[in-house]
Parts: structure tokens; sequence; C-alpha cells
């Protein structure tokens, strides 16, 4: 049981890091203009997504 525990503490608190992170990290990103721009050719979306937030993303899902 103690087992279990450590496991829902330690995914708790790395959701709410990473939930606290990403506004920082979407300031950064619309701060130094580092944007995915769709170009109509290979990307679909109509428009600019911050390319930082799929670091964000990664992380959460790799700690």
């Amino acid at each position: 049981m103690v087992g279990i525990m450590q496991y829902i503490l330690a995914g708790g608190v790395t959701f709410f890091f990473v939930v606290g992170l990403i506004p920082c990290i979407i300031a950064l990103a619309q701060r130094f203009s580092i944007l995915d721009i769709p170009d109509g050719k290979i990307k679909c979306h109509q428009k600019a997504v911050l390319s930082l937030l799929r670091v964000a993303f990664w992380k959460y899902c790799t700690l």
C-alpha cells in the first residue's frame, strides 16, 4: 500500500509542477517569438502554435 501512495504522490507533484510551469513557458515563447507558424504545405494548423509548449508536455510525459 505504501508503494502505491508513493506513485500517487509523485504523479501529483509532477502534475502540479508542470501545470505551474506551462504559463511560464507560454510567456517565454510569446516574448521571444518561438512559434511554429503554419506554411500551408506540411503543417495543418491554422494559427501559430507555441513550440515550447510541446517541450513542456513531453517533459511531463517523461517524468
